[in-house]
Order: C-alpha cells, then structure tokens, then sequence
C-alpha cells in the first residue's frame, strides 16, 4: 500500500517521490514512500537549532510545539525570529516536519512534532549554540543547518554535542544532524568545521535531482550520508508561501525527518543504531562526477560569465572550480565485511549513499541488539609525540604511522594533529586505515580564493582567524572507516605542496570510537547486492569463522529473498547468494518481497517482513514469524505425524524434526496438504473474516472501525489496497492476475464469491480452488465456494488444501 497525501504541492516535491517531473531522474529520491504506510515520525519530537521559526505559517502551526522553544539570547520561551527576513529556520523546519493537511506540502516526518530554539542576537547574528543543545533535551533529533567559522570551536558546543547524544532520551542519546556545509567551491572541506568533527552527530551533503552530489555541497571524509537539497520546494520563510530553495541546510532536516521515522520505527534506538542504520541502509545514485560545465552553471552561469568578471573575483572562482574538480577521492569499497557481502562503498562526497527512508526503517524494526549507546561504546587512542618536519614542497610528503591493537570494529575515527604552519593552503593530511581506505581530511584549502568567493556571496565580512589551526590541536574526523576492524597500524601522511613555507608535525593521536569485536555478527543486505555480487562474486558467500550467534538481516531489500542458511544456494533480488560450507548463521531477517527463508539443523529465529513468504525452519527447535501478508510454514511429513496447539498469538508445531514456534504464519504446509494455523472465528458469508482483518491492520483500527462494520472498510478500500480479507485470500495477486476484475473496479472477494469461483478463478497462490474441489466431491457437488467451504467448515472437519504455486 502507497500514501500519497493529499497536500496539492506533494507532486512538485521530487525529493520525496521523483518521477522525473523536475527533469530530474525518476526514482532519485529518498524513497519515503514505502515508509510512510507504517510510520510518520508520531510521538517522535525534533529541536530546530537555527535563527527561529515563524510557525504560525500553515503548514507548521499544526505541528510546532511551543511549550517547549526557547530563545536562548533573551531566555525567552518563544524562538520566533527578529524579523521575517530571518527565514532560514522556518524554511528548514518545512522540509522535517510540515504537516499533511491538505495544505500546501508535506514534511518527510509530517506526524512528528518539532520546536525552535532560536540562536540568532537582535542583529540576527548567531551566538554560541551550545546552550540550545542541552535546552534541546527533550528533543529525540535535533537538526543544525548553520555554519561557524573554520577551524573555530565555539565553546562548550563539541561538550555540549557529546552530553546531550550520552543523556539525551533517556540515555539512549539524541541525535544531532548536521549541515556538511554549501563551500565546495570556496574550496573548503566539512572536516574544517568543528561540530561536523565529533563522532556524536550525524553529517549530511546535498544532491541534486538527478543523485548528483550538488556543485556546492562541501564534500569531507566525515560525511555519513546525503540528501537532496539543490532546487528543492518548501516553506517560504517571509510568509505563507512556498519557494525553490538550495543548500546542504534542506539535506539536513530531510535526514533529521528520516531520523524520525527510524526512531518511531523502533524508539529503544541507542543514537550509534540510528547513525549505522543510515549508513547501512543508504544507496548509491550511481550518478555521474561534477563537470566544469555543471559548476560553471550553477554558480556565475557560463565560460562566457566567468571570463566578464573583474579580479580577483574571476580567479577565485577559477581556482576554487579548479579544486573541485581535482580532488582525489573516488567511491571505494571499504574494509568492513558485513554489508551486502564486503565493504561498504564510501565517498567522501556522498559518504554512504543518499538516504533511503524505506530501507531505514525495515533496519530499525529488525535492530535486534543491545542498544548501542555512547555509554557502552569501545574507544581507543594511540598518540605519537615524535615530532618530524614537514618535507617543503615535496609531494612524497612525510608519514607516521600508529598501531592499533584492540579488538574493536570501527565507527568513527577521529585525528588530533598540531602542525605549526604558516600556511594551511599548502597542506595535504590523510589518514590511512590498516585495510588501505584512505580519508582526506585536509586538501590544499585555498583560503584567499575562500574569502573573496564568502565574500562576494555574502557569506562573511572577514576571514576567520585561520592561526587558530596552526597554533592549536585541532581534531577532524573520518567516518570512511566505518565497519573496519580497527587492529593494525593507522598512517598520517602530512603533504606540504608548494615551497616557501615550512612546518612541523609536533604530535598526532589517533582515536578510534566504535564496537567491541565479538563473534556475534550481523550481515546487513539491501537493494544494492544485485549490482554488487554480480560485479564480485565473492560477496555472493557468505563466511563467518568465528562462531557466536549470528544474523543475516536482509530486511532492508525491497524484492523477493531466498535464503537457505544449510548452505543450499539461493538468491537476493535475483544474485545469487549462499552461506559457505561450515559456516553457521542462526537468525534470518527478511524483507518486502515474497520471500523463501529456510533454517538449518540449528535453532533458527527466521522472520519474514512484508509479502507472502515461505519458512522453513528444517531441524531444530526454531522460531518462525512470518511478518504481514498471507504466510506459510513448510514441514517435511504428513500432518498427521505433527501435534499442533495454540497458546495467545503462538501455533507450536511438535514433529520428529523439532519443536518450532510460529508468529504471523497463516497456512502449514504438510507432504500431504495444507491447514491453516488457527482456526477462523469470524468468517462472513462471501469469506471475510473481520477478527482477521482487523488483527493484521492496526491503521484501520485506529481509524474507528470494529467487527461490526470492517467489512465496510474492505469493501471500499481494502480491496484495492492489497489487503488481505482472510488468510487465503490475496486482494493485490486477485487484482493482478484478472485484469478484467480490476479494469471493471470491483471489489476482489466480493468477485470471486459471486463469480470467480464459478468461473474456475483460483483465490490466488495460497488456496488452490480446483484442487480442493476434485479432493472433496461433495463440496463440489454442492457447488459451493471452496475457499468459503474451507474456512466455515473444511477447517473445523479436518480437510486440508493445496497451495497453487502457478497462480498468476
């Protein structure tokens, strides 16, 4: 089932449902599409930290909380700004949390609540933020779409960012999202700000319509993820309006938005699951590198354009375009094992891929693990005190390496370095892992061409005090090593390019936060395995040496799944997979589609998501939880060689090959037939069962119907939405298969009672009517609904039915 709200600028918002109508590239978006059936950000509450909120505009005052904003200037309790043309927080507010009211658009957490807390003087500069983020407590996300100067802490915010991400929700930390910044060709990274340097947050870049990263979003090693943000549509700022805006400031609420969602997904979320969940569950745009062309576009227009600019505005421009099209990086696979059968595939641009709302909140569901919390977090930190010049000019530059060896896997890593220089401009400082994925964490920032470009486009009347990195410690991080175990030795390499000015690398430490390694291993799969195990065959087995209780979570994956955890090969959206030979994984996740999960002779938890799937639990005393949609667990004899029960919401299966439990699994499937698992209580003449659709669809019970009048709902909308009006019947395959029913817009059941039947139209894939009818002579001789035959009588005698696997 789709929601597509009603709000009449929905369709102009391609950030959320791309169908090319920007001229962009359908389907690049955040794919919140298949999250919103389930989850809208409700009950989940988000702090604005900017230059205030006017939300009385329409499409905020429905979901703005002013008991709880702040103006942490006056210390009043009102966060709304100096004056109407202080809209960047209003404007940023739309894009997490506008409401669905018919009105206008929607935010990507359009059920959540939010609130300001106002950071700007009188003069509508920003002050210190670090007060906002422990007045932002009470917040689950906080988003941060401002800039401080480079290289310049403000002080008290890296503390403030760290107590609120340990104490916040109760200790399972808030999450603060953070804006990369909009200087990519001011020639600055995101490391050269101090907020987007600490391991307690979350750092977002900008892509454009096409899953281009934005000509000006500032790329940086520690970017975790992107959003879109170039010609995007929200709220206007100065009235009640709407306008096309730009900038890594409208990523970050899209994330804090998504953030959102993961958190009512599953609100037991320590602030490490979330920042891992969407990096795990991001995706690559696959779009092309930025041009000279596309830069000269978006910024002074054409050669042409750029060419009539005075000095020494047309070289700064020239020099900082230049920049970015030189920067090394590329997408690469990292040295972590655990994401669709390798590393994941970073970038210093996009980080792990755009954000997927979806597959974000198939992950949060199935988290099953201890929440992962500042407080139960592994760090560790190796210095070196050796101080060695810096070579002047040369290119070989010189290297330290530091040898790291805990047994930890690595989330964030993060370099203290003091290097004397008289000039930043000329440096290079990378960091190396012991698995050779590099993060550039300074590159040759042209701070002469970065003021005049700030300058001239309003940014700043000054440059920064840039002496503070030369005569500090100061900290930039990476989040490109993430997944990796940490054991080996860590090399800095410090470059100085040019000639003229020399300096000293006096001392460096290492930090690396993340996990303790233990034997118990989660293996995450999403979408993006098909184009990866058929590029390298080797992530297409599985092998785990060490033991421990280990996961396969492929709940991420939107198609059809087949998973065989005996080894037998299988497929995930249709690559082939297996798990190696003497390789033992224990519990199995699932996801969209119509999935095949079967176990091995071990003790299986296998949990199908949404779809029609099969479970198979083989040997073993297991556990098999079928998810929504109509599902069946297999064994292997007769039915009669099994003893079945029913306690509260579980059905136990006792045979000679275990003892397994079933949740959410409709049908058992025997050598000689097929039962349902419960019996049916509330079975309507045409075959409706209101107790069970009403049990497998909370929204519609939420919405105030009963069993006396869920029909009614089936009857007008269930029936199109591919909901399911018993535990044999599949609305949508019904729909699919007979395009004749679809095309004449009736009700599916309803057909198939009146007509289908008759008509030799089976009920779909679960319930194979032919068969049942030439089993049982006499409901077909009575001319009776076989299905409606089977769940008012059949079931209660005994009778069993066979699936139709050739159905459609």
């Amino acid at each position: 089932m789709t929601v597509i709200p009603s709000d009449p600028l929905f369709g102009d918002q391609w950030y959320l449902h791309n169908t090319g109508q920007s001229g962009g590239t359908v389907g690049q978006d955040i794919r919140v599409l298949g999250a919103w059936p389930d989850y809208t950000g409700e009950g989940i509450r988000i702090a604005v930290i900017d230059d205030g909120v006017r939300y009385t505009h329409p499409d905020l005052s429905g979901t703005y909380d002013a008991e709880n904003d702040h103006n942490i200037v006056t210390g009043e309790g009102d966060a709304t700004p100096i004056a109407d043309a202080y809209s960047h927080g209003t404007q940023v507010s739309g894009f997490s949390a506008a409401a669905a009211n018919g009105t206008g658009l929607v935010g990507v957490a359009y059920g959540a609540t939010f609130t300001g807390i106002r950071i700007s003087d009188a003069d509508g500069e920003l002050v210190n933020a670090a007060p906002a983020f422990h007045l932002a407590s009470d917040a689950d996300v906080t988003n941060n779409s401002y800039g401080n100067e480079i290289f310049y802490e403000e002080p008290g915010s890296l503390d403030a960012i760290a107590d609120t991400a340990t104490t916040g929700r109760a200790g399972l930390g808030t999450v603060h999202v953070f804006a990369s910044g909009n200087s990519r060709i001011q020639g600055t990274l995101s490391t050269h700000g101090p907020e987007q340097n600490s391991p307690y947050q979350i750092t977002v870049a900008a892509t454009d319509a096409d899953g281009q990263i934005a000509t000006f979003s500032s790329p940086g090693a520690n970017v975790l993820v992107a959003a879109p943000g170039a010609g995007v549509l929200g709220v206007s700022g100065e009235d009640d309006g709407y306008d096309l805006t730009d900038g890594t400031s409208f990523s970050a609420p899209i994330v804090s938005g998504v953030a959102a969602l993961v958190l009512q997904a599953n609100p037991t979320l320590g602030m490490r699951d979330v920042q891992e969940i969407l990096a795990y569950s991001a995706y690559d745009t696959g779009a092309d590198p930025l041009t000279r062309a596309e830069i000269l576009a978006d910024t002074v227009g054409s050669e042409a354009a750029l060419a009539e600019l005075d000095e020494p505005v047309r070289a700064a421009y020239e020099a900082g375009i230049s920049l970015a099209l030189s920067y090394p990086w590329t997408t690469v696979e990292n040295g972590a094992t655990d994401w669709n059968g390798g590393g994941l595939t970073a970038s210093h641009d996009y980080g792990f891929g755009q954000v997927d709302a979806r597959a974000a909140t198939r992950l949060a569901e199935t988290w099953d693990a201890t929440p992962n919390t500042v407080t139960n977090q592994a760090v560790v930190t190796v210095t070196s005190t050796t101080a060695v010049a810096v070579p002047d000019g040369d290119a070989a530059g010189v290297s330290q390496s530091l040898t790291v060896d805990a047994a930890m896997d690595v989330e964030f890593a993060t370099v203290d370095v003091d290097i004397p220089h008289g000039d930043l401009g000329q440096l290079r400082i990378e960091l190396t892992s012991p698995h050779g994925t590099t993060s550039y964490l300074i590159y040759n920032p042209d701070f002469e061409a970065y003021e005049i470009l700030a300058r001239q486009d309003g940014l700043l009347d000054e440059l920064p005090d840039l002496t503070f990195f030369g005569a500090n410690v100061t900290t930039l991080m990476s989040s490109q090593h993430y997944g990796e175990s940490a054991a080996g030795d860590w090399t800095l390499r410090v470059t100085d390019t040019e000639t003229g000015t020399v300096g000293t690398l006096e001392s460096w430490s290492l930090t690396l936060y993340g996990d303790a390694t233990t034997a118990d291993d989660r293996y995450v799969y999403t979408d993006q395995y098909a184009t990866l195990a058929t590029a390298d065959a080797g992530r297409s087995v599985l092998v785990d040496s060490d033991g421990g209780t280990d996961t396969i979570n492929a709940a991420a994956v939107s198609g059809p799944v087949a998973i065989h955890l005996d080894g037998t090969v299988g497929a995930i959206y249709g690559a082939a997979f297996r798990v190696a030979d003497g390789t033992e994984i224990e519990n199995l996740y699932t996801g969209d589609g119509d999935d095949l999960l079967a176990g091995s002779a071990l003790a299986n938890v296998l949990v199908a998501g949404r779809g029609s799937d099969s479970l198979t639990g083989g040997a073993g005393d297991d556990i098999l939880d079928g998810g929504s949609g109509l599902d069946t667990a297999r064994f292997s004899g007769l039915s009669s060689s099994y003893a079945i029960g029913v306690s509260d919401s579980e059905t136990v299966v006792d045979g000679a090959d275990g003892r397994d439990i079933l949740r959410n699994t409709e049908i058992l499937a025997f050598d000689d037939g097929n039962r349902l698992s419960t019996a049916p209580v509330s079975v309507s003449e045409i075959g409706f069962d209101a107790d069970f659709y009403l049990a497998t669809n909370d929204d519609v019970v939420a919405a105030g119907f009963d069993s006396g009048n869920a029909y009614l709902h089936y009857l007008q909308f269930g029936g199109f939405e591919d909901r399911a009006p018993n535990a044999l019947f599949d609305s949508g395959d019904y729909l699919a298969v007979n395009a004749d029913v679809a095309a004449a817009g009736m009700n599916p059941l309803l057909h198939y009672h009146l007509y289908g039947h008759l008509e030799g139209r089976d009920a779909g894939a679960q319930f194979d009517g032919e068969a049942y009818l030439a089993a049982n002579p006499d409901v077909a001789g009575a001319g009776i609904d076989p299905m409606l035959h089977y769940l008012t009588v059949g079931f209660g005698e005994g009778r069993l039915f066979q699936s139709d696997p050739l159905f459609g």
